[in-house]
């Protein structure tokens, strides 16, 4: 095993893959800077990207397809309600927000109706942002092709951050700096809001270590890294910060931290 996929997803400079100068709004080019460059493990990081570019064609058919797998009801309908309390915490922590970044958006989890303010969406994968895009009004939403361990924000930029589903697809040292970064761009008072997760659903999918075997729709088969951790753990990450955590009892957790 290389020692990228060991560390888990590598990290480099995405700053190529922003918006192009004629794309970009003045209030955007204020936010953005330039990102450091450690062009280590870029073959692992151009497969992680192949495997969201991939996933992002049925993207929503495969996560709605853990309401219906081979478990018990009561496990069915945790899964369901521990979702609909990462939904509602979502909404409860957009409530008054200024500029909103999403880290690791995928599909997004911000309410296409919300207008308090713009959202970035931030993900590595390019397929994934476009659709996530389709439905949602461009003066309000605005795409960002890049990665959480090199934000291409300057500091003390968005009031809230939201990373959902991410973290847990990180290695220890690769989800300290992503939460360094974040914590970085965040404004002094703002709230970096985690939810991610706690147990793996039932015949979720084969493990090796700390890796998914994951076989997508079109038959494409690739490693996953997936370490489930407890809120505990990934508090022990987080600095300068006033913590609140709401277990999601089975599935997921709930962690707000108010920047000081």
């Amino acid at each position: 095993m290389t020692l990228g996929h060991m560390i888990g997803v590598p990290i480099t400079s995405f700053f190529g893959l922003l918006p192009t100068e004629e794309k970009r709004t003045p209030e955007l080019s204020s936010r953005l800077t330039s990102v450091m460059t450690i062009p280590d493990y870029q073959d692992f990081l151009n497969e992680q990207e192949r495997y969201y570019d991939e996933l992002s064609a049925d993207y929503a058919e495969w996560a709605k397809s853990f309401e219906n797998r081979d478990a018990p009801e009561s496990v069915r309908q945790k899964w369901r309600s521990d979702n609909e309390m990462v939904e509602n915490a979502v909404r409860y922590n957009l409530v008054g927000s200024g500029p909103v970044l999403e880290v690791g958006c995928g599909l997004s989890r911000v309410p296409k109706d919300y207008d308090e303010g713009l959202v970035y969406l931030l993900d590595c994968s390019r397929k994934m942002l476009s659709k996530a895009m389709k439905s949602r009004d461009p003066r309000r939403f605005i795409p960002i092709n890049a990665r959480s361990c090199a934000l291409p924000f300057k500091e003390e930029t968005f009031s809230t951050i939201l990373s959902i589903q991410l973290l847990s697809h990180q290695s220890d040292p690769l989800c300290r700096r992503s939460i360094k970064e974040m914590q970085r761009v965040l404004t002094h008072g703002g709230t970096l809001f985690i939810s991610d997760s706690m147990a793996p659903f039932p015949s979720h999918a084969i493990r090796e270590g700390d890796f998914q075997i994951r076989r997508l729709k079109n038959g494409s088969i690739y490693r996953v890294y997936k370490k489930y951790r407890s809120p505990k753990e990934l508090i022990s990450f987080i600095a300068h910060s006033k913590i609140e955590v709401s277990e999601g009892s089975q599935f997921f957790f709930n962690i707000s931290c108010r920047k000081e």
